[in-house]
């Protein structure tokens, strides 16, 4: 049975809002970008995450961010896999890990 931590409570809802589409590679140090949720997906014998979808507010428009340069996260330093990714690309997300904003599904 799956269970899933920070589940939407109207999924329909959430999900049938209006987000644009942003690539990875269009953000900009000087961007404003905060996570909206980030959904992971996995099964207990698997030693890492499946990145299911990275939504965000970018420039206070809601957004679906795209072509992340990975699309797997280890399950044991996933948080700093994330932050590393933004690090070298000179992006800052802000509440990248925040728990609240993390969904998995397991």
């Amino acid at each position: 049975m799956a269970n899933e931590t920070n589940p939407l409570e109207n999924g329909q809802a959430y999900h049938s809002e209006g987000r644009v589409s942003v690539s990875f590679d269009e953000l900009k140090s000087e961007d404003k970008i905060e996570m909206e949720r980030l959904r992971l997906l996995t099964d207990s014998e698997i030693p890492f995450y499946d990145i299911s979808y990275i939504h965000i507010i970018y420039n206070g428009q809601k957004a679906e961010l795209l072509g992340l340069p990975v699309s797997q996260l280890p399950k044991k330093g996933w948080k700093e896999k994330m932050i590393d990714i933004c690090k070298k690309n000179n992006i800052f997300i802000e509440h990248i890990v925040h728990p609240d904003r993390v969904s998995i599904l397991r």
